[in-house]
């Protein structure tokens, strides 16, 4: 919009007023009165590209430190794992643990064991995490299905 307010404010100087290009624009919000352009559209997402739900619609938040705005370290899954996760885990829960670095800290893990859950790691690339089908794995490990193959992740035992 620049271009055009220098191009409106050249105008009224030949016509005689002494304006600058930000009094120009000033005048012109009073008014009403913008520039007929293609603005960009910025609320269409671009073809292509995922549009990814908003997970936290439906859940009501009631604690401090129940949602976490940024990324996810060592220090916010720790503090994680004390403040929310924890209190809700018994003895023999098992948690399903990605390879994400922050999942791999040492106060994290001992407070799950202090707990005495199970947690497993997937090896770095798990199709049964993609397919969704890690429940058929967990009961190969588990010797539900005798002879089926060995599960996509590392066991950790509460001991």
């Amino acid at each position: 919009m620049g271009g055009r307010l220098r191009m409106l404010q050249g105008l009224l100087v030949q016509e005689g007023f002494q304006v600058g290009r930000l009094h120009v624009a000033t005048l012109m919000k009073r008014m009403g009165i913008e520039a007929l352009y293609r603005k960009p559209n910025t609320s269409k997402p671009a073809p292509g590209h995922k549009i990814y739900p908003y997970l936290l619609r439906k859940l009501p938040i009631t604690r401090p430190n129940q949602v976490i705005d940024g990324a996810m370290n060592a220090e916010m899954f720790e503090l994680y794992i004390e403040t929310q996760l924890g209190l809700t885990l018994r003895a023999g829960d098992v948690i399903i643990l990605d390879n994400l670095s922050s999942h791999k800290s040492y106060a994290a893990a001992a407070a799950l064991r202090g707990i005495g859950a199970w947690f497993l790691f997937l090896q770095p690339h798990s199709p049964d995490l993609v397919r969704g089908s890690a429940r058929s794995g967990l009961k190969a490990a588990t010797g539900s299905f005798p002879g089926h193959p060995s599960p996509p992740w590392k066991w950790h035992s509460p001991s």
